[in-house]
């Protein structure tokens, strides 16, 4: 009898002493961390808010600035239509003020395999963009059944539209003339008759 009690006294002692072990290391583990932390915290250099770290680009309205590169879609492995929209506003490559008349304003040479019209079609290879000639079809703007004087002109087949206008004998500022792209052509709208131009390029 004795002889059990004295184990089971050896054995609470033994269990005793792990947990005292246990708990020495894991506070060990726990100041030596602290003091690590301490050790390497170095005091700012100056005042807030300097020495911030810079914002990310986020979705708020305010301006951002990006030192570096951007590399949009890069990591993703299926094939998108889209990899970067901008739906509105103008693009300036090499220019901080864009031209208000330019969706893309480049200063400098720009390169591409092909030339297209904004529907992505009548593409032309840049060896065939040596040379062209202006054609320059144009409608009578007349007044339609709704009142409004208006009329369309379409560039031939084979042509890439360039541009439009129109003129308007009416008002001498043509401030009421409205001439806007329309498929290949032009569309022209104005407060009396006048005439509708659309400037077509041809290879």
């Amino acid at each position: 009898m004795k002889t059990i009690k004295t184990s089971i006294k050896k054995e609470r002692s033994m269990i005793k002493n792990i947990k005292w072990l246990f708990f020495s290391l894991a506070l060990g583990l726990l100041l030596g961390g602290g003091m690590a932390m301490v050790s390497a915290w170095t005091d700012p250099t100056v005042a807030p808010p300097g020495g911030n770290i810079g914002a990310p680009i986020n979705t708020g309205i305010g301006t951002q600035i990006k030192s570096g590169d951007l590399t949009v879609r890069e990591m993703v492995l299926t094939n998108t239509a889209n990899a970067l929209l901008i739906p509105v506003g103008n693009v300036g490559i090499g220019d901080n003020t864009p031209d208000g008349s330019l969706r893309l304003d480049v200063e400098g040479q720009v390169g591409a395999s092909a030339y297209c019209d904004q529907d992505g079609a009548n593409c032309r290879a840049i060896t065939s963009v040596g040379g062209f000639t202006v054609n320059t079809p144009s409608c009578t703007i007349n007044k339609g059944s709704a009142g409004l004087y208006y009329c369309d002109v379409t560039c031939n087949a084979g042509d890439i539209r360039t541009g439009c206008s129109g003129i308007d004998p009416a008002d001498s500022t043509d401030d009421y003339l409205n001439a806007t792209p329309i498929n290949n052509g032009c569309h022209c709208a104005a407060q009396s008759q006048g005439q509708c131009y659309a400037y077509c390029a041809h290879f």
